[in-house]
Formats: C-alpha cells, structure tokens, sequence
C-alpha cells in the first residue's frame, strides 16, 4: 500500500473506533487540513480535534531506546500553537504486517513536550535532531505504550 493509502486507512480506522464508542465523529479531506478528525462527545458537549499519524512498519525496534514504534513528524510541529490545546491530542496508528492495529491516543501537549525533550536529548548526545514520536517500553526515551494504548477515556469523560 502507498503512503497515501496508509494514512487513510490510519484515519478510517481511529474515526471507527470513535463512532463504535458513540461519539459524533467526522474525517477531514484535503492535503492542506489542519485536523483529520473533528470529535464531539454528544452526552458532554464537549469538542476534540485529532491529528492523525500512520506507521507500517513490520517490526518494533529496540537498542538504546528501549523497544519502540515510531512516527516522523515535521520540524513545523513545534510551532503549531493549537497542537497544545487541551481538547487536542494525536492517534498514532501502527499498522502490522498481519494487518492488525494498534492506536495511542496521546494528547497533543505531551507530545509538543516529548519532541521537545527529544530534541535537547539527541543535541546532548551529538546526533541528528529528529522530530519523531517514539512509543514503547517504559524509558526516558519513550512515550509509555500502555498509557496511551486505546486511549479514548479523554472522549468520552
């Protein structure tokens, strides 16, 4: 599947997951949108805006990072405002070769933190700066994939 295709089937799949769970939910089109869903819990009343981002990868990777999954993200992310947002987070989507999913629902605050941290971290160490989201074991390195797997709580609160 291409890049493309991919992603989408990332969006399609996290906009399922929220309507199953009762949620009003609607994808986004377009190669210049802002968000890729639009959430609104119909109990609460309250509104969520969802960034999507898809991964194929066929296997996690380990070393000194602890075993992870990643996705890339644009340099620009640190100077998106709204990615911090309380009613804004990010689904990472991890399509495996079996063709199961996996999602982290991971607010868009921890994330402009995490890439931040990241960032000073491979400065300190002397390697490239990266703009990546790295989830996985329990490191300094890593987001924790046990929070943040299947983490719909936020909406439905």
């Amino acid at each position: 599947m291409n890049r493309n295709g991919n992603g989408l089937s990332g969006e399609f799949y996290v906009l399922s997951r929220l309507l199953r769970k009762g949620l009003d939910a609607s994808l986004t089109f377009g190669n210049t949108k802002a968000v890729d869903i639009f959430v609104r819990n119909p109990n609460t009343r309250k509104s969520f805006n969802i960034e999507v981002k898809t991964t194929a990868l066929e296997k996690e990777y380990g070393g000194k990072w602890g075993k992870h999954l990643f996705w890339w993200l644009k340099e620009s992310i640190l100077e998106r405002k709204e990615y911090s947002d309380k009613s804004f987070y990010f689904a990472f989507v991890w399509l495996q070769p079996n063709d199961n999913y996996e999602v982290f629902i991971v607010p868009g605050k921890e994330v402009i933190n995490y890439v931040r941290f990241a960032r000073k971290k491979a400065t300190e160490l002397g390697l490239k700066q990266n703009y990546d989201v790295r989830i996985g074991d329990s490191t300094e390195y890593t987001l924790d994939k046990k929070k943040y797997k299947n983490n719909f709580n936020p909406f439905i609160k």
